[in-house]
């Protein structure tokens, strides 16, 4: 039986007694938004089926998406962003693909607010602050083509550190201290994967930038890689979660619910090609009964009759 290595989670809190690590059907937290814990607990968010999960700094606002059923729960209030949810509902109609969900900055209007980006199938929205306005203009000096269909989302980090994601690669503002640390653990994955893209479920930490979980995808090859440098206590259960996904038990789970979601393709396909066949039929069954209507006209008048198709 070959072994299954479903995705990785990783969800930092407002401070590290707060966070959450996922790997297979399991994970561990601590102190994380209750409201969150429970569509996870209540498998409406499964962390095997997470698409992403992103959190603002203060842990109080959240969103994520099931793979599985498409749906996204979340949480969010005025008192972050007024606009947001109605925003969120006219994305949902066009496969949110990623969220995030920044820190309150000065926004480009003068006027001080949460920065926020949503990436659906069709376009984004983004409400940025100064700084990453000035990262966005000088990324569209070097992005060529369509910039709307390239830009993938942000990444938003310690402080006013900020990702832009691309689909062929990244830009990446980070805090000058960082920059200028040839050793520090993000500086030097950032250069050492320059020209992969980043994939929806990696995230930054809000309140230390030495971590981070990376979904990364080279986008010529099409091969992916999730890298992390974590805090002790989440490294620890992440790697306890490891070994439990390894398990007989954990693998034949998943074995199962592959060989579930494949004969569901398997319906799902053969119910798309009966309902095409029956269309067909019936357009088939509309043609004749036009021509049978037709000779019958010409019977009844010893005439022809010219039809318009």
């Amino acid at each position: 039986m070959p072994s299954i290595h479903p995705n990785f989670v990783a969800v930092f809190g407002p401070n590290p007694e707060s966070w959450l690590v996922g790997h297979g059907r399991r994970y561990s937290s601590k102190n994380l938004n209750p409201e969150l814990m429970k569509e996870i607990s209540s498998n409406n968010l499964p962390i095997n089926h997470v698409g992403f999960l992103a959190m603002d700094p203060t842990g109080e606002r959240w969103f994520g998406r099931n793979d599985n059923t498409g749906t996204s729960p979340g949480y969010f209030d005025d008192n972050f962003a007024k606009e947001l949810p109605d925003i969120i509902e006219i994305a949902k109609n066009h496969k949110i693909e990623a969220v995030a969900l920044g820190p309150t900055a000065t926004l480009i209007d003068g006027q001080t607010g949460p920065s926020w980006s949503v990436r659906y199938q069709n376009g984004f929205q983004v409400v940025p602050s100064q700084t990453i306005t000035a990262s966005v203009q000088q990324a569209q000096q070097t992005v060529t083509g369509d910039f709307g269909s390239r830009f993938k989302g942000i990444l938003f980090g310690y402080g006013q550190s900020h990702i832009l994601n691309f689909d062929t690669g990244f830009a990446p503002l980070l805090n000058e201290q960082t920059v200028t640390d040839p050793e520090h653990p993000l500086t030097k994955i950032l250069a050492e994967y320059k020209g992969w893209t980043l994939l929806p479920g990696s995230t930054l930490c809000h309140w230390d930038d030495r971590y981070f979980m990376f979904l990364f995808k080279h986008p010529k090859t099409g091969q992916s890689k999730v890298l992390w440098s974590l805090p002790n206590d989440m490294q620890e259960q992440l790697q306890e979660l490891m070994q439990l996904t390894d398990s007989t038990e954990d693998q034949a789970f998943f074995q199962n619910e592959q060989a579930a979601e494949l004969a569901k393709a398997q319906r799902d396909a053969q119910f798309a090609l009966a309902s095409m066949q029956m269309r067909q039929n019936l357009h088939n069954m509309s043609l004749d009964a036009m021509k049978n209507a037709g000779d019958s006209f010409k019977l009844a008048t010893g005439g022809y009759v010219r039809q318009y198709y």
